[in-house]
């Protein structure tokens, strides 16, 4: 049995081929905080039923903190990704070597990574909020979407609430 090898990249090469994604994940995430931004601003919708205002209120409130969380998340995810993006040009000029890609991947999973998981919860959670939105907004007699949707929207107030 003969074994495969991968041709070998050279680091230089991994890390420019690395910072240019960095620098379009960065165009990405400023495109998602404005888009964010604009729907922060937004008021409270009317329910097409009066007797579920309350609960729209509620549910807007809710959209609305978790929208702030998940901006500040992309902020901090912007400028981490910024400064590992200057890190690694800097060592483009020094001649790269592995010890630094090792430094760079630590890194990475120490600062980036939660911050990428936790806005992923953000945006799970928006995208529920926005759905019971668009419920409240559209339907006349609107019936819980799933049985577990108010104990899912206390979750996302504890999370918001802790971070």
């Amino acid at each position: 049995m003969s074994s495969i090898t991968l041709p070998s990249i050279p680091v230089q090469d991994m890390l420019i081929q690395f910072a240019d994604e960095l620098k379009i994940s960065q165009f990405a995430l400023n495109e998602t905080r404005q888009n964010l931004e604009r729907l922060r601003f937004q008021s409270t919708p009317i329910a097409l039923n009066s007797a579920f205002q309350n609960e729209l209120n509620l549910v807007h409130n809710l959209y609305q903190r978790l929208l702030d969380l998940t901006i500040q998340n992309i902020k901090a995810q912007h400028a981490i990704s910024g400064l590992i993006h200057t890190d690694v040009s800097d060592e483009l000029i020094n001649f790269p070597d592995r010890q630094f890609i090792r430094i760079l991947v630590k890194r990475i999973s120490q600062d980036l990574v939660p911050l990428e998981k936790k806005y992923q919860d953000y945006k799970k959670a928006n995208e529920m909020l926005a759905a019971r939105i668009s419920i409240l907004t559209t339907v006349q007699s609107p019936a819980m979407a799933g049985t577990n949707f108010w104990e899912s929207v206390k979750l996302c107030s504890e999370q918001s609430r802790n971070s």
